[in-house]
């Protein structure tokens, strides 16, 4: 084989190892575009809600025997009983006590009503944990997510710590929106970001209800359930989703204004006793 030979082998040598890189570089090319596609996939926010619907089961009622702490801003704490009833997909009573005070808040539908002391209350931002496992259908829990600010028609795809997660309401990384987080492997809720202050943990999931729940107030924790036990389908009494009825509607003669007042007073004598604040 002369010199020329050799050079003419050299240069085709060369060219099938440009092409056999070129081809590996497209191949490369068309993985990572399949692969981003794949992760850039995300769906909407209905379809978020109706796969964690079945997630949570086909259970008809639910009855939660819970322990409620509330950390005051003097690292002082006061503990709360808390027994709650779900009739689903929209019935709900809670009973919270301690030793000198009793507040009970019942839904029905659309209808909430308070007492704190069988006087006049309010709902609250720290009641709203209760949505996503109280409201067993897409439009129940849409409409009472879009009236908490959460935007249903934004979703993404993100990361709680090492694990995967659907953000519902808003573009990870983005938290200054209100924004509810889900596993991405079983679309239970992990976070609920209310606003630019209070956020909610759901966390140890069992029996379709989350064993532990926190809130967290400017990254401080403020309030903290740790659920007892749980019994799935019992016999409740219709009668205890009844609106709540308070001791002024039996006193003949009160007028608007007085009614106000002791709602007034009836927060401000709870919030000054335990030192915390209610925020509606």
């Amino acid at each position: 084989m002369n010199l020329f030979q050799k050079y003419e082998v050299i240069v085709i040598g060369r060219v099938a190892l440009m092409r056999y890189i070129i081809q590996l570089l497209f191949i490369g090319l068309i993985i990572m575009q399949t692969s981003s596609s794949v992760r850039a996939y995300t769906p909407n926010g209905e379809k978020i809600l109706e796969l964690m619907l079945v997630t949570m089961g086909t259970a008809t009622t639910l009855t939660v025997d819970q322990e409620v702490i509330i950390f005051s801003a003097k690292q002082e704490t006061v503990a709360f009983r808390e027994n709650l009833w779900f009739q689903f997909p929209d019935q709900f009573r809670s009973e919270m006590t301690s030793a000198t005070t009793t507040r009970i808040q019942v839904v029905r539908s659309a209808q909430i009503s308070t007492t704190v002391d069988e006087k006049p209350g309010s709902e609250t931002r720290f009641d709203f944990y209760k949505d996503l496992l109280l409201y067993r259908s897409i439009s129940l829990l849409s409409d009472r997510l879009k009236k908490a600010g959460v935007d249903l028609k934004t979703t993404s795809l993100g990361r709680l710590q090492s694990r995967p997660i659907w953000v519902l309401g808003a573009v990870y990384p983005d938290q200054t929106q209100p924004q509810i987080w889900f596993s991405k492997t079983d679309c239970r809720p992990l976070r609920w970001i209310i606003d630019d202050s209070l956020e909610i943990f759901y966390a140890h999931w069992s029996d379709q209800y989350p064993r532990k729940i926190k809130f967290l107030e400017n990254k401080v924790l403020v309030r903290e359930i740790t659920v007892g036990q749980i019994k799935i389908d019992p016999l409740l009494n219709p009668a205890i989703f009844e609106p709540l009825k308070f001791k002024s509607q039996d006193s003949p003669g009160n007028e608007f204004d007085e009614q106000m007042q002791a709602v007034e007073k009836s927060l401000e004598d709870f919030q000054h006793r335990y030192n915390f604040i209610l925020k509606e």
